[in-house]
């Protein structure tokens, strides 16, 4: 293939501007596009903050991305919010063949510090328990198509313990009905940006209005989805031409979705500040540790890579078992 490639006239040849822009898309995909949107705002935001202190955003110095996570942190932005910022400055330094600026040992005691002053530890979704999405779907009313909807879109995104992104891109044929549950595919994920897909099993429910089957079989009926996206936009409980033509639901919506009907089930404020489209993914994982599931069964169902990452959700649970160092110690 090489050699045929040589022996074609320069005139075969396709233009270098062409080549160079279809290069940078090829490097663009390795990113899922909404990280691509995260990293642009992180940018946007310190390239206006250096228009404004009369500073170059590109090439930054390392002295001008210090200042400028300084003056974030001082205004309440989080360490993870940071890591962020920093990531999207180093990347569009080497999109340009530039040095970056978060380089050598005096950034680095910066950064220490910063971590040691911010604390490294990271806001957790507040995690939906059994009855807690009993309550949430219970709360699933309103005009037309949006109570089936809401309740298969919870039920489902709890019980695959699937994230958000791969919640609102499920089509129909990534789901196969089996006589004693459901097998999910999930085409691409956060964890697996080369796409290579993964399954997930989910068991026939007992409870039908929390029955991850009949929960999406009543949704696909009522709505007469039969091929394409699964979840879609309502507005006022129907479909619009856009949602027909196969407009999904984004990420944030899930959240809305949930927020909406925890205040419609009587949670509390600081509940519904604390949940976020995780709450389900994080809700079963961590229900299933409370109950005693195997370690390397709920790593192999949520995902993950690490199994550290699953022994987050056993330790949560487990602070407050019967094992803790305070029971019957007469207090």
């Amino acid at each position: 293939m090489t050699k045929s490639l040589a022996r074609r006239p320069p005139t075969d040849l396709l233009p270098a501007p062409i080549v160079d822009e279809a290069a940078e898309g090829i490097a663009r995909a390795a990113d899922a596009p909404n990280t691509l949107r995260v990293y642009e705002s992180q940018w946007r935001q310190f390239d206006g903050w250096c228009h404004l202190r009369g500073e170059s955003a590109l090439p930054a110095t390392m002295k001008t991305l210090r200042d400028y996570l300084t003056e974030r942190a001082i205004r309440g932005a989080k360490l993870a919010t940071l890591e962020v910022a920093v990531s999207a400055v180093v990347r569009k330094h080497s999109e340009r063949e530039l040095s970056p600026p978060n380089t050598g040992e005096k950034f680095d005691r910066f950064w220490q510090g910063m971590r040691r002053t911010l604390g490294a530890a990271q806001d957790r979704a507040y995690p939906v328990s059994t009855e807690q999405l009993r309550r949430l779907v219970k709360a699933c009313k309103g005009p037309g198509l949006q109570c089936a909807r809401d309740a298969a879109l919870l039920v489902l995104g709890w019980s695959a313990a699937l994230r958000r992104g791969e919640l609102v891109a499920l089509e129909v044929r990534d789901v196969q009905f089996e006589d004693d549950g459901l097998r999910i595919r999930i085409r691409k994920s956060k964890g697996d940006q080369e796409g290579k897909g993964a399954f997930v099993g989910v068991k026939l429910g007992s409870d039908p209005r929390t029955c991850p089957v009949r929960t999406l079989r009543a949704w696909l009926e009522v709505s007469g989805i039969e091929k394409g996206l699964i979840f879609r936009s309502l507005r006022n409980g129907q479909f619009t031409k856009k949602a027909r033509e196969g407009r999904q639901l984004r990420g944030e919506d899930v959240s809305l979705v949930i927020k909406r009907l925890a205040e419609k089930a009587g949670f509390s404020k600081k509940e519904i500040k604390e949940l976020s489209g995780h709450s389900l993914r994080r809700g079963l994982g961590t229900t299933a540790a409370r109950r005693g599931s195997d370690l390397i069964r709920i790593q192999k169902h949520m995902r993950h890579k690490r199994v550290d990452q699953t022994a987050e959700y056993v330790d949560d649970a487990a602070l407050l078992d019967k094992d803790n160092v305070t029971t019957g110690i007469g207090l």
